[in-house]
């Protein structure tokens, strides 16, 4: 364990949250370790176990951070271009963080409250943006989902490296054209 002058200690939860997300680009999820994480900041590994139930606690957690960051990003673009070009820029930028985000499951919200909230910012703020005025919320959410799904598919076949490498604006380019919203 790290030296420190004392057994106090700050905001163990969100240094521990900070640090993954430090981390995670790097080490990828796999090398994510509560033990690791735990001598960073300074504290008993099995302090974290007070703040997250378990390694896969602890991921949620970051996931949920994930989403606020894509959430907060898509904020600001009020069309659907620049609204998917921030949404793919951001899964190319962090594409380890955004792969433990997608792999979040469903039934993970129940888990997480934090993890349902920032996932439902990002969904209402897909639908303000991609289906506006859709006063049918099947066809509003399908509209999203069409589109959610393509862009989720093609920056996880960029990251595997299963498409023909490109520079980020020629992939975003590219995938505009694929959903739609630019020309061939």
């Amino acid at each position: 364990m790290s030296s420190r002058a004392s057994y106090r200690h700050g905001d163990v939860r969100s240094e521990t949250i900070a640090r993954v997300l430090d981390l995670i680009e790097e080490v990828g999820e796999q090398g994510i370790t509560m033990r690791a994480l735990a001598q960073h900041i300074g504290v008993a590994h099995r302090t974290l176990h007070h703040h997250f139930t378990d390694r896969e606690g602890l991921l949620r957690e970051v996931g949920a951070q994930g989403f606020a960051l894509l959430a907060t990003a898509l904020e600001a673009p009020d069309e659907p271009v620049a609204f998917v070009e921030t949404y793919l820029r951001f899964g190319l930028a962090r594409p380890q963080l955004y792969a433990l985000m997608m792999r979040q499951r469903a039934e993970a919200g129940e888990a997480s409250a934090n993890l349902a909230m920032e996932r439902n910012r990002v969904i209402a703020r897909a639908l303000a943006v991609l289906a506006p005025g859709e006063s049918d919320t099947d066809t509003a959410r399908r509209r999203v989902m069409r589109t959610w799904m393509m862009l989720h598919g093609g920056l996880l076949l960029n990251a595997a490296g299963t498409l023909v490498a490109r520079e980020p604006e020629q992939f975003v380019g590219e995938m505009l054209r694929i959903v739609g919203l630019a020309e061939a």
